[in-house]
């Protein structure tokens, strides 16, 4: 469901496991995400270990953030350049509201 995209979500660097040994979340380049409702089903690494970060839709794309953005900021997008895979990278600064 698209909305379920724009829930906490925590990086890991190393590939979260469940209880039956199957990953958990997603990898997008060399790092592992994993959904705040799925915490939970973890074994390993601990839950500890992630780091929250943030997903902002706007329009038909998202970007995952670093960290949290905050209520009262709103983001700033600068396209960078593509890496090795297409991807876009931007740099995304928070001002106030």
């Amino acid at each position: 469901h698209i909305l379920s995209i724009q829930k906490n979500w925590y990086q890991f660097e190393q590939q979260p496991i469940d209880s039956e040994a199957q990953p958990v979340g997603v990898r997008i380049e060399d790092r592992y995400y994993v959904r705040e409702d799925w915490l939970s089903r973890l074994e390993s690494p601990s839950k500890e270990a992630g780091k929250q970060v943030q997903v902002i839709g706007r329009g038909k794309q998202y970007f995952l953030l670093d960290s949290q953005l905050g209520a009262d900021k709103k983001p700033v997008f600068t396209p960078g350049t593509p890496d090795q895979n297409g991807r876009m990278h931007y740099k995304v600064i928070s001002q106030d509201r």
